[in-house]
């Protein structure tokens, strides 16, 4: 089966394998009903982790991309593509909800997410270390945990 997706990649001058058979209507490669780049990703590098998706760094890294529908969704090389969460992928992208995530520099509550205020958890979502030692403090008084 690989042989026959690879037969379908044309490399182009900017690095990548652009795939040029079936897409889907969102501009995504498509072998048998699957994404090329899951498929060639999962050859050549392995499975992709439980929860993550597939980055296209090289739509990241081109400044001249506006985002949305673009030719990198048909890029295949296994060195452009970035097993990531959603959230990172999201926050990635050109999308306008990453930039006010991005753009964002202090909580809901006014404090500064920046320094030793600002937490990142393992999805990488941002939050502030004043306003969640509040929340544990009052987790703890409502007795729910000693």
């Amino acid at each position: 089966m690989i042989d026959r997706i690879l037969e379908r990649i044309e490399i182009a001058g900017d690095g990548c394998w652009r795939w040029t058979g079936a897409t889907f209507s969102n501009g995504y490669g498509q072998f048998r009903g699957r994404r090329t780049h899951r498929l060639i990703y999962e050859a050549l590098v392995g499975p992709i982790p439980i929860g993550s998706v597939l980055d296209h760094t090289c739509h990241n890294n081109d400044d001249t991309c506006p985002g949305g529908n673009c030719r990198h969704r048909l890029c295949c090389n296994p060195d452009h593509l970035l097993a990531t969460s959603q959230r990172s992928n999201v926050l990635a992208s050109r999308h306008t909800y990453a930039s006010q995530a991005k753009a964002r520099t202090a909580c809901i509550n006014g404090h500064a997410l920046e320094g030793r205020n600002l937490y990142v958890d393992k999805r990488g979502c941002r939050s502030c270390m004043a306003c969640r030692a509040v929340g544990k403090r009052a987790y703890r008084a409502e007795g729910r945990i000693a």
